[in-house]
């Protein structure tokens, strides 16, 4: 069989969508609406790779995204808070022809350095390591939680550590409301908390403009929800969830610093995951950092199953090996450019 490989044009997209959808492991991640989401927030253009045999069927496709700027460019498969990518495909042939494809554009593009960053879900996942000339690899513990064969709300509670359903039954004592149906009007809520929290703790919070993005481009009710929580009429919690094919990502959690103890935001969380048996396979907890033993530890007891990652990174330019990191944080937010520990200096 011969293959052929190609961009995607514009007037494709439903043709791509259609054959996203028949990979039961295919996010929020490999979706259009979300290339468009990041497109309209990053402000930089993207690209599908599409395999294609004689008759014009596909046989795998390749979504990436390039930031060019003075320092060079740098291409990701896909850019911004650990989103995935990689190829679609369930040939090993198409998956090596996209793959050349990709680093032969990324030459023609002058860019520095392409990462590729593999999907949980995607039992083969492995085949990188093989067929993927990359020079350097990272590593990320994927946690997902399996909504597969759970009927009741009661047998999704067996499937949690004893811990967290004393944290569930504790945050529905504080006799808060929960629902989802008005999130939109909590929205700012939510934007201002996550800010609170992510400064309070050193961390980085997604900018406002993400989440009116976000909102612009998504489909309240059936593409993501914001739940929360009442107390005495007054927001404490919320939670941003993703929704697309199979998969729930955990996206956004927020609750105020002063009513932490409560555990409303175990509460939210339960109540989400019950509105999503039967409709969806996985609660997709997102990437964790081998050294973030106390995240881990927390996703864990909400019956997770450990399904890790890997970042496939090429180098192209050796000279990058030399900079400071400050200068890719600074170039390329968002971004992944290379792992900081592999450069001369050591950071």
């Amino acid at each position: 069989m011969k293959l052929t490989i190609r961009l995607l044009k514009k007037d494709e997209f439903d043709f791509y969508s259609e054959y996203q959808n028949k990979f039961e492991y295919a996010s929020l991640f490999s979706s259009i609406k979300y290339f468009k989401l990041l497109n309209d927030y990053l402000k930089d253009e993207f690209y599908i790779l599409v395999a294609l045999n004689e008759a014009g069927d596909i046989f795998g496709v390749l979504p990436f995204f390039i930031k060019c700027t003075e320092v060079g460019s740098v291409l990701n498969s896909l850019p911004f808070y650990g989103s995935n990518g990689s190829v679609l495909s369930d040939s090993n042939e198409a998956k090596s022809l996209l793959l050349e494809e990709l680093n032969l554009f990324a030459i023609k593009e002058k860019c520095i350095s392409a990462t590729i960053i593999t999907c949980p879900l995607d039992k083969d996942s492995d085949i990188y390591k093989y067929i993927y000339d990359y020079n350097y690899s990272d590593e990320r513990i994927g946690q997902l939680t399996s909504l597969k064969d759970i009927n009741s709300k009661e047998e999704l509670m067996d499937v949690f550590h004893f811990k967290t359903r004393n944290t569930i039954r504790k945050g529905f004592k504080s006799n808060v409301v929960i629902d989802w149906k008005f999130g939109l009007e909590y929205f700012d809520f939510l934007k201002k908390t996550h800010f609170d929290n992510l400064s309070l703790i050193g961390g980085i919070p997604k900018p406002d403009l993400f989440f009116d993005v976000l909102r612009d481009n998504f489909q309240y009710g059936s593409d993501y929800r914001i739940y929360y929580s009442l107390l005495d009429g007054k927001p404490i919690a919320a939670l941003l969830l993703l929704y697309s094919n199979k998969t729930v990502e955990y996206f956004t959690p927020v609750v105020v610093a002063e009513y932490r103890n409560l555990q409303v935001l175990s509460s939210i969380i339960y109540s989400a995951m019950i509105d999503c048996l039967g409709k969806f396979d996985w609660w997709n907890w997102g990437g964790t950092w081998l050294s973030q033993d106390g995240v881990y530890q927390f996703k864990s007891r909400w019956g997770t199953t450990d399904l890790n990652y890997y970042y496939y990174t090429k180098i192209f330019d050796k000279a990058i090996l030399t900079l400071p990191k400050e200068i890719f944080l600074k170039n390329f937010p968002n971004y992944y450019v290379l792992p900081f520990n592999v450069l001369e200096n050591g950071q």
